[in-house]
C-alpha cells in the first residue's frame, strides 16, 4: 500500500467535533491519518516549474463561423514542432525513465500518442507527480490542432452544396457538437457541458452541513449501495467478459457499468451490448456515450464547473460522477466515481478541502484524494478543470 499524504485538520474542527457523524468518524479512523503533521509552506511553488514552462510557449487560437455564431477553437501550440522541442529538452530525466522502461523510442510527432497512453494508464513512480501532470496537460494542448482541423474539414462538409441529405447533416451537426469546446455556444445548444461556474464563498466552511442546500439530491444512480459495491469490487480488477476492458483508456466505461449496475437503464444513446460477429465470436459494442469521456459528459451535462479543488470537494458526496479537463481547453479528459466523502475539512500535504474517495480506471485505483495514488487535488492548481457530472 503507497503511502498516505499527510494530514492536518484546522483548528476549528477540534471545536466542533461534537457536529462530526459517527460514519464520518469512522472514516477518519479507517485512513489512519495523524493529526498535526507539518504542512507544506506553500503548494503553489511545486507547480512553478509547470506553469513557467507552458508561459515560455507561444499559442494561437482559431476562429469560425456556424449556426450564425462566430466560435473560438481550440488552444493549440503556434508550433507544434518547436512546443515538443521545448518539452524533451526541459525533461530528459523523466524522457529517458519513459523509454526504458516501457521501451518506447525517443518521443516525437509520430510516437507522441504512445507517450500519452503511458502517462494516463501507466503505474508511474509517484517521484514524476509533476511530470505526469505537466506531460498531461500538454498533449491535452498538443493534440488540439488535429481537433481544430477536424472541426473546420466537418464544418466545410456541412456548408458544401454537394451536402443534400438532411439526415447526413443532422448527422454532422451531432458530431461537432461534441467535437466543439465546451465554451462554445455551439457545443451548449443540445445540453449544458461547461456547467454552471461555482461562485460560492466557501472560505469559511468547514462542515459541509453549513452549505447542504446547494447540494442536489436527484442522481444518475438508482441504487447507491449496489453502485458503490460494484465500484469497490472491479475498480482495480476489470469486470472483464461481461464488459470489453479499454486498455488505454476505460474510465467512461467503468463509470458506465457503475451507473448500470445501479439500475439505471441503457438508452438510445447510451448503451453496450455483445453480439456474435460472422465467425461466431462474441463482439462488444458500446454507443460512443458509454466510452468516450467526452461524449459521455456531453451526453449527461455538467452542473457545475470550477478550477478550485477546496469548491469541487465542497458539493460532493457518494455517488457524484466527477471529470477533469487537464488543462481547461474545452473538453473532458477523465470521468470517474465518488464512494464517499467527508464532511469535514482538512489539509492535507498542502491541499485543503473536503477528502473524497474516487473509483475509476485509467489508472486504476480506489482511493481517497489525500492518498498518494489520487492525484485530484493537483488538478485544479496545474490548471485545470473540476465538473461535477448533471446528477
Amino acid at each position: 500500500m503507497k503511502r498516505l499524504k499527510s494530514l492536518t485538520i484546522v483548528s476549528i474542527m477540534f471545536i466542533m467535533i461534537g457536529l462530526i457523524s459517527t460514519t464520518n468518524a469512522k472514516v477518519f479512523s479507517e485512513k489512519s491519518f495523524e493529526s498535526g503533521d507539518k504542512i507544506e509552506s506553500s503548494v503553489e511553488d511545486s507547480f512553478l516549474k509547470n506553469i513557467k514552462f507552458f508561459d515560455s510557449l507561444e499559442y494561437s487560437q482559431r476562429s469560425i463561423f456556424i449556426d450564425g455564431n462566430t466560435e473560438v477553437l481550440y488552444k493549440e501550440f503556434s508550433n507544434r514542432s518547436v512546443a515538443l522541442e521545448e518539452l524533451k529538452k526541459d525533461n530528459i530525466d523523466f524522457i529517458s525513465y519513459l523509454t526504458q522502461t516501457f521501451g518506447v523510442e525517443e518521443l516525437s510527432n509520430s510516437n507522441w500518442k504512445r507517450y500519452y497512453e503511458i502517462i494516463i494508464s501507466e503505474d508511474i513512480d509517484e517521484k514524476y507527480d509533476m511530470e505526469i501532470l505537466l506531460f498531461r496537460k500538454f498533449f491535452d494542448i498538443y493534440e488540439n490542432t488535429d481537433k481544430n482541423n477536424e472541426i473546420n474539414k466537418m464544418v466545410d462538409e456541412l456548408d458544401s452544396s454537394e451536402l443534400s441529405s438532411v439526415d447526413t447533416k443532422e448527422s454532422i451537426i451531432n458530431e461537432l457538437v461534441v467535437l466543439f469546446p465546451n465554451y462554445t455556444k455551439f457545443a451548449n445548444k443540445i445540453k449544458n457541458v461547461r456547467g454552471v461556474e461555482l461562485k460560492e464563498d466557501f472560505s469559511n466552511i468547514f462542515i459541509k452541513q453549513d452549505f447542504k442546500e446547494i447540494r442536489s439530491s436527484d442522481t444518475n444512480i438508482v441504487n447507491l449501495s449496489d453502485a458503490v459495491n460494484y465500484a469497490q469490487r472491479f475498480a482495480y480488477n476489470p469486470n472483464e467478459g461481461p464488459f470489453y476492458y479499454f486498455h488505454n483508456g476505460d474510465c467512461a466505461n467503468f463509470v458506465s457499468q457503475i451507473m448500470q449496475s445501479s439500475g439505471r437503464p441503457t438508452t438510445a444513446g447510451w448503451w453496450h451490448r455483445i453480439t456474435k460477429d460472422w465467425l461466431g465470436n462474441y463482439v462488444h459494442e458500446h454507443a460512443p456515450a458509454w466510452s468516450m469521456v467526452n461524449t459521455f459528459v456531453h451526453y449527461f451535462g455538467v452542473s457545475n464547473s470550477t478550477k478550485s479543488n477546496r469548491e469541487f470537494s465542497a458539493i460532493l458526496s457518494a455517488g457524484s460522477i466527477i471529470a477533469f479537463d487537464s488543462s481547461d481547453d474545452g473538453d473532458w479528459d477523465h470521468v470517474a466515481f465518488v464512494t464517499e466523502s467527508d464532511n469535514y475539512i482538512g489539509t492535507y500535504s498542502g491541499y485543503t478541502y473536503f477528502d473524497y474517495k474516487v473509483a475509476q480506471h485509467t489508472r486504476n485505483y480506489h482511493a481517497w484524494t489525500s492518498s498518494s495514488e489520487n492525484n485530484w487535488e493537483k488538478i485544479g492548481s496545474n490548471g485545470g478543470r473540476y465538473a461535477l457530472v448533471r446528477r
